[in-house]
């Protein structure tokens, strides 16, 4: 009676294996399971911590840069950084009194300024509509280091959006920069046009 049992029990185990993945592939942490796709289903549902964590590391400090020298134009959709949009934006959110819920934590921060910007239209890249993920191509990123090049269709804009991906410390691909149509390599992560070129 033990040993049948003992082989219900193994056989219970191999289903659960097979329906819940239990191979070594399987992600550890929610931050191994995070790649493209979820980056943008979490920019539509205006999950930006997520979006956040996608960004490679090298993207998280450039917009931390960027948002320590307060360089709204590399944030958000104004032309300057006194833009009285700014002002507004500020205002609607806990960021002028420092009363974040987290403060210290960028991507709690990214989130804020994000959701922000996008209760006044202010985001600079717009997923909303249909996104499509398509064809890739070796790319490199500002300072030369291997990327890959993800082009991605969406019912927004003309032509493709490029989301150009590198590989992080852990091996995982992240979002480096995305590109609007005729946007510039120098601005990371918002690779948007620049006036006059």
């Amino acid at each position: 009676m033990m040993k049948i049992r003992s082989l219900a029990l193994a056989f219970v185990l191999f289903i659960v294996c097979l329906t819940v993945s239990c191979s070594s592939n399987s992600a550890r942490t929610y931050y191994d399971s995070l790649a493209l796709d979820t980056f943008i289903s979490a920019y539509q549902k205006s999950d930006f911590q997520t979006v956040y964590l996608i960004l490679s590391p090298r993207a998280q400090r450039k917009w931390q840069e960027n948002y320590s020298l307060l360089n709204w134009p590399a944030l958000i959709h104004v032309d300057t950084p006194d833009d009285p949009l700014v002002i507004q934006m500020i205002d609607e959110t806990d960021i002028a009194d420092g009363q974040f819920e987290h403060s210290g934590q960028t991507s709690y921060e990214f989130d804020e300024i994000m959701l922000a910007a996008q209760s006044l239209d202010l985001l600079i890249v717009d997923l909303s509509g249909t996104t499509k993920i398509g064809e890739t191509q070796e790319a490199r990123d500002t300072v030369g280091n291997p990327a890959t090049d993800v082009f991605v269709t969406s019912s927004q804009y003309d032509t493709d959006l490029v989301f150009r991906t590198v590989q992080a410390p852990s091996g995982k691909w992240r979002v480096y920069q995305v590109f609007l149509p005729g946007g510039s390599d120098e601005l990371v992560p918002w690779a948007m046009p620049i006036a006059g070129q």
